[in-house]
């Protein structure tokens, strides 16, 4: 079935609403489920706020206050480009509109959002759930450059491009090293066959994370593991713990 990512798809669920939060000219369409405690949920590359929709629900139906948005150039937000340095931008802002939440849970680029909103722009969470975590853009750069072949001569100089575009060195956006910093309880859940972010690197953010739990979740890929009742059961029981 294809992503529906109006406020439509979203209202279906109990008492959710859409609003825009300006910051200058970024538009960012947002979505709240539920009252209580908040929670903040962040979707990954090429997602929107739709993909976290299931758990959000899940964590309203026990007391807390769903927060989902789409992140710069994604979904219904503004923008025809993005950044892991865009993604720590809405997410401040939209926590200084609606509140800031006491649990912050991660889908994939998402997840590495979460450890370095915690580290860099103090989200002041107990907890975080990471889902089929990845480490930052570096990885996405290799990939990619691996995937096409691309020499190393050219390949620096598309790192040069990105570093100018993002203003900072990809490097600094590293979430294993960025892990070893937020001393903060949390639950990663990984498929360990996940062809799109190798389980690697969910090991690597759980031995940097000093109180962590990482959890096998074999079969359900880098996105079915998000509609999975099991992993939806144990990121609600995680929260409700804290």
């Amino acid at each position: 079935m294809a992503r529906r990512t109006t406020t439509a798809a979203l209202a279906e669920h109990a008492r959710s609403f859409a609003l825009v939060v300006r910051d200058g000219a970024l538009e960012i369409a947002a979505y709240t489920i539920g009252d209580g405690p908040v929670v903040m949920l962040l979707h990954g590359w090429g997602g929107a706020a739709v993909d976290m929709m299931q758990l959000g629900g899940a964590f309203a139906r026990t007391g807390f206050r769903a927060v989902l948005f789409d992140m710069p150039g994604h979904g219904r937000s503004s923008g025809r480009e993005s950044s892991l340095v865009e993604f720590l931008r809405a997410t401040r802002v939209v926590a200084n509109a609606l509140g800031a939440p006491e649990l912050v849970v991660g889908h994939s680029f998402g997840g590495a959002a979460a450890i370095l909103g915690i580290t860099e722009i103090a989200l002041p969470v107990r907890g975080a759930v990471l889902i089929s975590p990845a480490p930052g853009p570096a990885y996405y750069v290799d990939r990619f450059t691996r995937a096409v072949g691309l020499p190393r001569e050219r390949t620096e100089g598309m790192v040069r491009r990105l570093v100018q575009r993002v203003g900072r060195p990809i490097e600094s956006l590293d979430a294993v090293a960025a892990a070893r910093r937020a001393d903060v309880p949390a639950l990663i859940m990984h498929d360990p066959n996940d062809r799109e972010v190798p389980w690697r690197f969910a090991s690597a953010i759980a031995d940097a994370l000093p109180s962590s739990r990482l959890v096998p979740a074999p079969a359900l890929g880098h996105r079915r593991i998000l509609q999975d009742p099991s992993t939806i059961s144990a990121a609600v029981a995680f929260a409700s713990s804290l």
